[in-house]
């Protein structure tokens, strides 16, 4: 095997494994979001707090949808200090 060739193979070894933890990463928040899911429905079965349970579910929403991205996040703009005028 050339120097070439062991680089390629390592190339594709870690590409392989970002996938796989890509994977993974979406296949647990999937999980997440079907329980979330399951406890909104409990809970709207007995009459619970809907508010918070929908606030809780776009919160996995979120998630998802951040783990479905490449990095792509741009960083937040700080807030300016304000002067306090007297």
């Amino acid at each position: 095997m050339t120097s070439s060739e062991g680089s390629r193979a390592s190339q594709r070894r870690m590409v392989e494994g970002e996938s796989n933890n890509a994977m993974e990463r979406r296949l647990k928040l999937q999980a997440d979001l079907e329980g979330m899911n399951q406890r909104i429905e409990d809970s709207e079965a007995e009459g619970g707090d809907d508010l918070k349970s929908e606030e809780e579910g776009e919160e996995v929403n979120q998630e998802v949808d951040e783990s479905g991205q490449s990095n792509q996040d741009e960083p937040m703009e700080e807030a300016e200090p304000q002067e306090e005028g007297g």
